[in-house]
């Protein structure tokens, strides 16, 4: 009993001295979820997030911010810029995963507004995870495996023309 006491009380002490989030900009005016700004994350455990007016004039905030131990579903990277996280590195993490359960330390959104061909080897991994860790040959996005290594049509023809200058010379000399 004393134990769902202490969970209880510390529920409640989580919601009354919950940190506010940082001033975001939302879509057109005003804070209304989700005709201008998207509906924050399900919190676990129970957290309610709502989206007011900001600090500075035309911007939103959310009211509270979940916690280190919390889990979440449904992140986007607003919610992550208004409550950002922080990568090993100290690097503020302020783009959701592809998943919506984690902010993250990427460069650039993980999401379909990333300029094209801007995939790194450490944005696919903080995007996927170990799922699709790997960026593409050609950036353009990530895969499970890493691309293969093989020489590109570049070098093969650079190599055709220096065996053909070596042919040429060995039957020039005999």
């Amino acid at each position: 009993m004393n134990i769902l006491k202490f969970l209880i009380v510390s529920l409640l002490v989580s919601q009354i001295f919950a940190i506010g989030g940082g001033s975001v900009n939302c879509l057109g005016s005003g804070c209304a979820s989700p005709t201008n700004c998207p509906t924050p994350p399900t919190v676990t455990p129970h957290l309610t997030m709502t989206w007011g007016t900001g600090i500075k004039p035309g911007t939103c905030m959310l009211s509270a911010c979940p916690e280190g131990v919390d889990t979440f579903t449904g992140a986007t990277d607003i919610y992550c810029q208004s409550c950002p996280g922080v990568s090993i590195t100290n690097t503020p993490a302020v783009y959701a995963n592809t998943l919506g359960n984690a902010c993250v330390a990427a460069s650039a959104t993980c999401g379909s507004g990333r300029t094209a061909n801007t995939w790194t080897d450490a944005d696919c991994l903080a995007c996927n995870g170990n799922t699709s860790q790997y960026a593409k040959t050609d950036q353009s996005g990530c895969q499970a495996t890493a691309p293969s290594s093989s020489p590109s049509p570049s070098l093969y023809s650079n190599s055709m023309i220096i065996l053909s200058s070596v042919l040429s010379l060995i039957t020039f000399l005999f």
